[in-house]
């Protein structure tokens, strides 16, 4: 349960951060491609360093740690 909670907390920021700095971009008169730009980047560094990298660590720690055991 905890886990999948984390799981929606992490989407939901990741969401929320896109549409920011689309916005941000959006703001400031950028183009289309270069609003597209700013979304693809984003999506791709959060989805890495906010979902993909956590779990990874957490997995290998995880595991690592029953072996001990």
């Amino acid at each position: 349960m905890w886990v999948n909670a984390s799981y929606a907390i992490a989407g939901i920021y990741i969401v929320g951060d896109v549409a920011y700095h689309g916005y941000q971009a959006q703001q400031q008169g950028k183009s289309t491609n270069a609003i597209a730009r700013v979304v693809v980047e984003t999506s791709v560094f959060q989805v890495f360093a906010s979902l993909l990298l956590p779990s990874v660590i957490i997995h290998t720690a995880v595991a690592q740690s029953q072996k001990v055991h």
